[in-house]
Order: C-alpha cells, then structure tokens, then sequence
C-alpha cells in the first residue's frame, strides 16, 4: 500500500510538444503488469487511502468502484478491502 501511495503522490510528467505543454497523467501506470493508468487511478487510490480507516471501521472494509474492471481486484490486494 506505501508503495502505491508513494507513486500516486509523484508529480505528473509535463511533456512539450510544438512549444505546448502537455500535463501527461495518462502516464502514471502503478501497476507495472496491467494496464491501470490515469489520473482517476491516481484519484481512487488517494479518497481509499485518505480514508482508510473509516472504510475498515463503518464500512466493513468495503468499496464499490466504477471503474476499469482489474483495478478493483489489484487494489483490494493492496489495500485489504473488498470492491464491490
């Protein structure tokens, strides 16, 4: 779990193109094996991690997520919650 909130907490990588600057989130891949990346990856791990103990304490460990379908599974993992 450190380790997933230590990537998320890193800046996002600025890229120039043709003298634009492109804010690339679209980079940020925590999970090297799968493709889960984006900010709304970096968003869902930051609210669970944020409020962890609240989860685990009024709501059995529990989250739902609308999400991509393997960041749910991948992230109980990390976490020790259940994604519904």
């Amino acid at each position: 779990m450190n380790d997933l909130i230590i990537k998320a907490s890193e800046l996002t990588p600025i890229q120039e193109y043709n003298g634009v600057l492109y804010k690339r989130d679209d980079l940020f891949c925590p999970f090297q094996d799968e493709m889960l990346n984006g900010g709304k990856v970096r968003q869902a791990i930051n609210l669970i991690h944020y409020n962890l103990d609240l989860i685990k304490s009024d709501y059995h460990g529990m989250v739902a997520t609308t999400s991509q379908k393997d960041f749910p599974s991948r992230f109980d993992h990390q976490s020790g919650c259940t994604s519904l």
